[in-house]
């Protein structure tokens, strides 16, 4: 699934419709984000191969901050923690549709310059500590996960990242295919599954969007009672 949204919210639907058919237990299959997924994999595969370090989200965006830092060192900025996180998430983007380095070597603009050369020290300082990012690991495995059945859904569109992988796990004879989503498909409201050993026959779904106390503020002196939505 392409977020964890859509994730959690497959699972609750699972979980309705055998509820529904009057199921105390049902079987529930794997619904992991895209992410999760090529972490789990990947982990997997460097028990057995020597792969390089992975990075953390929050470490990651600590090697963009530091390379960006070097090239905007003579700007007067006032967020450059923001200018990271754009040129980390343009990079990410790229990655994600498979455009090649050379295509951003020549930029028509100061953004498209910048994103260059930070991307290129930040890829620089990935091969100097031996680490690397999610998405450019599983971009450079033969292929991603084992020959257990995969389906990706809940996609508009696959963006070519995902397409390779599948090709990949496809060519080797490992069952993979895709669902696309519905354009307009409503998620419902979030809920969450109470159960424990001792009463999981019973389990039932309560949701998460309980109502609250009433809350009070005051304002120019008056008191202001309200529900909380």
């Amino acid at each position: 699934m392409p977020s964890r949204q859509r994730a959690e919210a497959l699972r609750q639907r699972l979980a309705r419709t055998a509820l529904g058919a009057g199921l105390r237990v049902w079987p529930t299959p794997d619904i992991l984000p895209q992410d999760f997924w090529l972490s789990r994999e990947i982990e997997a595969a460097a028990a057995t191969d020597s792969l390089p370090r992975l990075l953390s989200s929050a470490q990651d965006w600590l090697l963009w901050r530091q390379c960006a830092g070097e090239f905007t060192d003579g700007l007067e900025l006032v967020a450059r923690g923001a200018l990271a996180e754009a040129l980390r998430r343009a990079n990410e983007l790229a990655t994600e549709y498979s455009i090649p380095a050379r295509d951003l070597a020549n930029p028509a603009g100061t953004e498209g310059r910048l994103l260059y050369e930070v991307r290129r020290a930040v890829h620089a300082r990935y091969a100097a500590e031996g680490v690397t990012t999610l998405r450019t690991l599983a971009g450079e495995l033969g292929c991603v996960g084992d020959a257990r059945a995969v389906e990706f859904a809940g996609y508009l569109s696959l963006p070519p990242f995902l397409r390779a992988i599948i090709a990949a796990r496809q060519a080797r004879g490992y069952a993979t295919r895709t669902r696309k989503s519905r354009a307009h498909a409503a998620l419902s409201p979030p809920t969450v599954m109470k159960s424990s050993r001792a009463s999981w026959p019973g389990a039932t779904l309560t949701s998460m969007h309980a109502p609250r106390r009433a809350r009070s503020s005051y304002c120019r002196g008056r008191r202001i009672c309200a529900n909380a939505c």
